[in-house]
């Protein structure tokens, strides 16, 4: 329990001011002077309340005492008294007083010293405890550092090992990135080309024999073969993009940059009936291809998972903190809670019954996280979704 020593040669104020003080606190108590440095040495107490003017022995003698000996110097002593002059309260922190009360005490007053002082003993203690078990360690420290010389040594030797394991690791996986990319490369660049002829000779199969030897039916199964080589295409181009893509910071109009992904998809979106709008948007910092390429994707995506009724899709932006925040919302349909949080994972299937979403939300992320921003997805079942990503101001 807190001890607080209360001194005064006034037995009345002795009884105020004890009664002011919280029950939790010890109280112990002392005449005069005299009285005061006895107990101090048989309690220890945590605080003194110290009255100064007292026959024999006053406050500031009791003071200067106190905090010229080693063993008690640290205990805080408040300095209860009538007096009111500044040469008074220079003669008290001289002494070493810790802080002044003026009669009549006010008990808020009181307490909030009382309260303040005690926790800057506290800490002060703990301080204290620490640097002796710091010394305590000291003192073992020589012995252990020879015992422990030789472990040092070997563990030195096995960590360097470690670190050149690791840095021909490193250059392994730079090695086979790089191999990787060019096998990408070289298969995006070797498949392109059947299937630039495939898809040429599905068109001019269906131009010229339209009518003459295709009836309805093989019509529109030339059509799905034609629609699924672009799609194919598309999807070796997005699989090039995501293994080679780098970045470069410059002004970037998103105005300007919306208007070249629309026009990159204007026979979708005239062939859906798709009514895209936007609010005013913002010039940014960062890269303009990439940037296209996000909102080609995320258009995309919105036409390619509409609803019954013609896509609509609104683009917005505005500030928030350091960062511009984008969204993109349509009137599609939807996705299902469960499948949001592998929304932007490659190949992950996310509605039920619908074309898988591919390698165009990764790249999404992609190209977001390589801008220094975030992308998340607000959406419900049937009601449509909205994309927001962030891009940095700065």
């Amino acid at each position: 329990m807190t001890k607080i020593l209360v001194v005064d040669d006034e037995h009345f104020n002795i009884e105020i001011i004890s009664g002011l003080l919280p029950k939790e606190f010890e109280i112990e108590t002392a005449a005069n002077g005299k009285e005061a440095l006895e107990k101090v040495e048989e309690t220890s107490p945590d605080l003194i309340l110290l009255d100064v003017i007292m026959p024999e022995l006053n406050g500031f003698d009791v003071c200067r005492k106190l905090k010229g000996d080693e063993k008690t110097m640290c205990i805080p002593v408040v300095m209860v008294t009538s007096l009111t002059e500044k040469d008074d309260r220079i003669r008290g922190i001289e002494a070493g007083a810790d802080d002044f009360l003026n009669k009549p005490v006010d008990k808020y007053e009181l307490n909030a010293r009382v309260k303040s002082l005690l926790r800057v003993k506290k800490y002060h203690d703990e301080l204290v405890e620490e640097q002796e078990k710091l010394r305590i360690l000291n003192e073992h420290l020589e012995d252990k550092v020879k015992e422990r010389t030789a472990t040092l040594a070997a563990e030195v030797e096995m960590r360097k090992k470690a670190q050149n394991l690791l840095q021909i690791t490193l250059k392994e996986l730079a090695r086979s990135k790089a191999e990787l990319e060019q096998i990408v490369f070289i298969a995006s660049r070797e498949l392109q080309q059947p299937l630039q002829t495939v898809s040429s000779n599905l068109g001019h199969l269906g131009n010229s024999y339209k009518g003459k030897f295709l009836d309805k039916d093989a019509w529109e199964i030339v059509g799905n073969a034609v629609d699924g080589t672009i799609g194919m295409q598309r999807r070796i181009n997005d699989l090039y993009t995501y293994s080679r893509m780098g970045t470069k910071k410059e002004p970037a109009d998103t105005v300007v940059i919306l208007n070249e992904a629309l026009a990159n998809l204007s026979v979708v979106i005239k062939k859906t009936g798709t009514q895209i709008t936007h609010d005013k948007l913002p010039v940014v910092t960062g890269d303009a291809s990439q940037l296209c390429q996000l909102f080609h994707h995320l258009l995309d995506n919105a036409i390619k998972f509409r609803s019954a009724s013609p896509p609509k899709v609104h683009i917005s932006a505005g500030q928030v903190g350091e960062d511009w925040v984008f969204s993109v919302q349509d009137n599609g349909v939807g996705i299902d809670p469960k499948y949001i949080d592998n929304l932007f994972l490659i190949s992950e299937q996310v509605r039920e019954g619908q074309p898988k979403t591919g390698i165009g939300l990764a790249i999404c992320k992609k190209i977001v996280e390589r801008h220094g921003g975030k992308i998340w997805v607000e959406s419900e079942k049937g009601k449509g979704s909205t994309f927001h990503f962030t891009i940095p101001k700065k």
